[in-house]
Parts: C-alpha cells; structure tokens; sequence
C-alpha cells in the first residue's frame, strides 16, 4: 500500500522532474495542493481543496490500486 507524507502547495512545473531550481511562474499560472507518497507519487488537487479531502481521496486511490 502507498503512504502519503506531505502535503504541499506549489505550481504545476514544480512537481515536474526537471525543471529548474529558479523556476518562475508565469502572472496566470496556477497554484495546486499536492498529496506526495514516500514512492513519489503525487495526486495534485486545486488549491482551495481541503487538506482532509485531499488526504481521504489519496488514500482512497492508493486501496484500491492494482498491485501484481
């Protein structure tokens, strides 16, 4: 089963492998909230998503996840 850790807030490049340490936003880029996993597995949810319907959802996804 995964477990998510954190849950951090950040812009959509953020979480994308490879972009730069300096990395700034354009003016009408978006926030999103992220559910990361110890495995880095990440479920991003809007912003004003609550910190307890993104952790319930995340888990919910991770039980039912196909495992062979």
């Amino acid at each position: 089963m995964i477990a998510f850790t954190d849950i951090t807030e950040g812009y959509l490049e953020t979480f994308l492998p490879g972009t730069p340490k300096n990395f700034k936003p354009a003016k009408n880029s978006h926030k999103y909230k992220a559910v990361s996993s110890v495995e880095n597995e990440l479920c991003l949810f809007p912003i004003d998503t609550s910190d307890d319907v993104c952790l319930s959802i995340a888990l919910t996804l991770a039980s039912h996840r196909c495992t062979d």
